[in-house]
């Protein structure tokens, strides 16, 4: 998957949110802010165990998803999923901040930076808070 790049980003945000603009203080490969305030970067991954651990802790020691039918627990996903040649490169969904463009004044919860999703695929916005 590849990302989008910073142009592309500001144009998509223009065109389809002409009200707002790309927040260039927040990093979006990082989402760490310009002073690198790294609270915002969390990732689920740092505190989500791995699901054999999740499995042992709710099933118990025998781990079955479904005890009685033995193939329900088979992984159909990766049986059908298409080689890495196959596949191909769709530019990856991306979560942005953007700011207004005018605010009335610089406190107002309005002029915060506000979340955007970019479809990768159809390059437009797709959603957006507030």
């Amino acid at each position: 998957m590849t990302k989008l790049t910073s142009e592309e980003i500001d144009r998509i945000v223009e065109h389809d949110i002409p009200e707002y603009r790309v927040d260039k203080s927040v990093d979006h490969n990082t989402g760490r802010d310009s002073d690198g305030d790294s609270a915002r970067a969390a990732s689920v991954e740092e505190s989500t165990p791995e699901i054999d651990e999740l499995r042992k802790k709710y099933l118990g020691d025998s781990g079955e998803v479904f005890p009685s039918d033995s193939t329900a627990h088979t992984d159909s996903a990766t049986d059908t999923a298409p080689s890495g040649s196959a596949m191909r490169e769709e530019p990856q969904d991306e979560i942005v901040a953007v700011t207004p463009k005018e605010s009335s004044h610089a406190w107002d919860r309005g002029a915060r930076p506000k979340a955007a999703v970019i479809s990768g695929s159809e390059k437009k916005v797709i959603g957006h808070q507030g």
